[in-house]
């Protein structure tokens, strides 16, 4: 199971892609940086803004779990239906 060990927004300094949508996150731009831990191993996990608030609805919605983290391309489907179900 994976742990999210700390989480802060910042401001990047170089180019990052989203781990969330793959789409890239510029300098300049603001993203979610979290530190992650998971069967023995630490990662960062990078986010635009928008796709961490996403990301937080469809967790809390049980979309899927933490564990279980959908591709680039069903998470961009995901995200559109997200937003036509709040229209």
């Amino acid at each position: 199971m994976a742990a999210t060990l700390s989480s802060e927004h910042i401001k990047a300094r170089k180019a990052h892609q989203c781990d969330d949508c793959g789409g890239a996150i510029q300098p300049g731009d603001d993203y979610r940086r979290s530190a992650m831990a998971g069967d023995a191993t630490v990662w960062t996990w990078r986010e635009h803004v928008g796709c961490a608030v996403d990301a937080d609805t469809m967790l809390a919605r049980n979309w899927f779990d933490a564990d279980d983290w959908p591709e680039h391309f069903s998470f961009g489907e995901m995200q559109a239906d997200l937003h036509r179900d709040a229209k």
